[in-house]
């Protein structure tokens, strides 16, 4: 999972890779320093494949602070 403030480059952090799980666990937690009130978090699952073969997005949402702060 790729976590980040779009547009910010330098507030982002990317999660571990679960290997090998159709239902896989983070139970992660992560903090985007300089984040504030009207930012805007954007998630980003991808299944992570092997080369040549690309990642696969599974899915993106963008959540407001006001959704979970």
């Amino acid at each position: 999972v790729i976590v980040e403030v779009p547009g910010q480059e330098i507030m982002k952090f990317q999660t571990q890779v679960i290997s090998n799980e159709l239902n896989p666990i983070w139970n992660y937690t992560g903090e985007i320093a300089g984040f504030m009130d009207g930012d805007i978090l954007q998630f980003t699952v991808m299944d992570k494949d092997t080369w040549p073969k690309p990642d696969d997005l599974l899915g993106k949402v963008s959540l407001m602070a006001a959704d979970f702060y």
